[in-house]
């Protein structure tokens, strides 16, 4: 398990990132050279707050001094991601790939901008006609566990994507995150 740890103002925030499994590898839906692998990620954020000031103002005496016991909140997710990968493969070649990438993650991209989530073959087959932006604005937005889109408070859509990253890239979040964190962080999809 890979941990990110940060204090500031008396509160720490710790992210920490299981290892990623395969979940499955199956004939691909629209690719007949190909095969669909599936990669699950649990990622837990847990917040201590551990000072009598804020995030606005310190406080010269610590909680502690204070009586105060830290407060702690945790939330988990499971990211979800899936990849082409060459005709038979099997879960065991995927699962010894990623043993060799200790720093593998699967991050995800949050923006009211559909095209910061799209790659370049999407928004290339999108400029040919190829593909219609209304399938992948559908297929990325955000929705919460009833089915609800997620908007910000501006009342522009919110798209979330994931993908894999062999570097271990950061999470993009191009939104007041505050708006989305609970339905992100409390949903199991990717």
């Amino acid at each position: 398990m890979k941990t990110n740890e940060q204090t500031e103002n008396g509160t720490t925030k710790k992210v920490e990132f299981s290892k990623i499994t395969v979940d499955h590898v199956k004939n691909h839906a629209f690719k007949e050279e190909y095969m669909s692998c599936q990669l699950r990620q649990v990622v837990t954020k847990t917040t201590i707050y551990n000072s009598s000031g804020n995030d606005k103002q310190d406080n010269l005496f610590t909680g502690e001094e204070l009586g105060k016991e830290p407060t702690s909140f945790e939330n988990t997710s499971v990211r979800i991601c899936w990849m082409d990968v060459p005709a038979g493969t099997k879960s065991s070649q995927v699962e010894e790939r990623l043993s060799k990438l200790p720093n593998a993650r699967i991050y995800q991209i949050v923006s009211t901008d559909i095209t910061d989530l799209l790659n370049s073959g999407q928004l290339h087959n999108i400029s040919e006609g190829i593909l219609e932006l209304d399938l992948l604005k559908n297929k990325y937005s955000l929705k919460d566990r009833e089915g609800n889109l997620v908007k910000d408070r501006n009342g522009n859509q919110i798209y979330r994507w994931c993908y894999f990253s062999s570097e271990g890239k950061e999470d993009i979040i191009n939104v007041d995150y505050s708006t989305v964190s609970t339905v992100i962080e409390n949903d199991s999809v990717a």
